[in-house]
């Protein structure tokens, strides 16, 4: 009995822990100078039809990345479509603006049992949240110090309708795009849910008209969730949600807004703000005048903490140098490579020039502008 017993607790204890490995994690894309930044929160909740777990997140007051495991329970032979919608609240009660950067998938809807999906997901029942604090123009927006709660909203729906996949893509050579999407409308007209990459309703959903006293305008500003009871395919069968309190745990620092004179070009801080986790710039280069030394196609930001040089993880411009009045560049780096919050950077322009296949050319040519680096304070 004693051997008997001890094989049932190992093997209990092997599920148990493969259970854990399986679940979904931030840990598992996380640079290792974050781990300790690390959240574990482990809320679960379970209805008849699948088990949803909040596994753990981090949060650096600006941007939030959490994951959450979904897992149908055995014995169900029907399915749901499950719908979360994310919100976020600060410490005074207001709500702060939110936008997410990936987790599209989890977004656009989740059937349970999981329907194949065409994307690659690190295991099935798996997804990964990056969710950012944002101003009004979805800029970044710190709440560094603050508690915020971030919600969850769950919608359960059953379909009433028969849901069946298309099997094929868009193919231009094959067919217009207006014959493409008859085939979504015609699958409305007989009532059946047309799916496409494995699970996804939105070209479906596109075709579905507006209920009788609502616009067609009135009907698509209504969530998505929303749209699909409305049309009679689907009924809300059950409605939860789940909270969880953040707060950054180092303090982030900013740059005054400042403007900066260097030869042959002006400009103007807007915001320079670092996190533990990333630094980001907001700059607007005055163009009148403009002089590279260089022939180039884009200008870009450098950014260094004493000899570092900071990965850069996005950047984009708007507006025409030197035809526009203004150039506006933004971009965001990772601060993984250096230790801490730094209390000043390096700035120094980049003249990019893309490769021109007409020569044979295969990579952009780069620039940095050593005479024009410029150093900026953080506090």
């Amino acid at each position: 009995m004693g051997l008997a017993l001890a094989i049932a607790l190992t093997l209990l204890l092997a599920g148990t822990a493969a259970a854990l490995v399986m679940r979904a994690s931030v840990r598992t894309y996380l640079e290792p100078k974050f781990a300790d930044k690390v959240v574990d929160i482990n809320d679960e909740y379970a209805n008849p039809w699948f088990r949803l777990t909040i596994t753990d997140a981090i949060f650096d007051g600006i941007r939030n990345r959490f994951a959450v495991n979904m897992e149908a329970l055995a014995g169900r032979e029907d399915e749901v479509f499950v719908f979360p919608v994310m919100s976020a609240t600060g410490a005074d009660g207001q709500k702060l603006r939110t936008d997410f950067e990936s987790g599209y998938e989890f977004f656009d809807g989740v059937w349970m049992p999981e329907r194949s999906f065409e994307y690659a997901q690190p295991q099935p029942g798996q997804y990964g949240v990056h969710a950012m604090l944002v101003n009004e123009d979805y800029e970044p927006r710190a709440s560094t110090g603050q508690d915020v709660t971030w919600r969850l909203d769950f919608h359960v729906l059953k379909p009433n309708w028969p849901v069946e996949v298309h099997k094929e893509g868009f193919d231009p050579d094959e067919m217009t795009h207006e014959a493409y999407m008859a085939q979504f409308k015609e699958a409305v007209k007989d009532k059946k849910i047309l799916l496409t990459y494995g699970d996804t309703v939105v070209e479906w959903g596109s075709q579905l008209p507006a209920p009788e006293g609502m616009t067609q305008e009135e009907y698509f500003r209504l969530p998505q969730w929303e749209q699909l009871v409305r049309s009679g395919a689907f009924d809300e069968v059950e409605r939860f949600s789940r909270t969880f309190d953040m707060v950054a745990k180092d303090s982030l620092k900013q740059a005054e807004p400042q403007t900066i004179t260097l030869e042959g070009m002006t400009l103007h801080l807007e915001a320079v703000q670092a996190s533990f986790m990333s630094l980001w710039v907001d700059i607007a280069v005055e163009t009148k005048g403009l002089q590279s030394p260089v022939p180039y196609d884009v200008v870009q930001m450098e950014v260094r903490v004493g000899d570092t040089v900071l990965q850069m993880m996005s950047f984009g411009s708007s507006g025409e140098a030197p035809e526009s009045a203004l150039l506006r560049l933004r971009g965001e780096y990772s601060l993984a490579g250096v230790p801490g919050v730094p209390d000043g950077v390096t700035l120094v322009p980049v003249w990019v020039r893309y490769p021109d296949a007409a020569k044979g050319e295969t990579q952009s040519t780069r620039y940095v502008d050593e005479e024009k680096a410029f150093e900026v304070k953080l506090q």
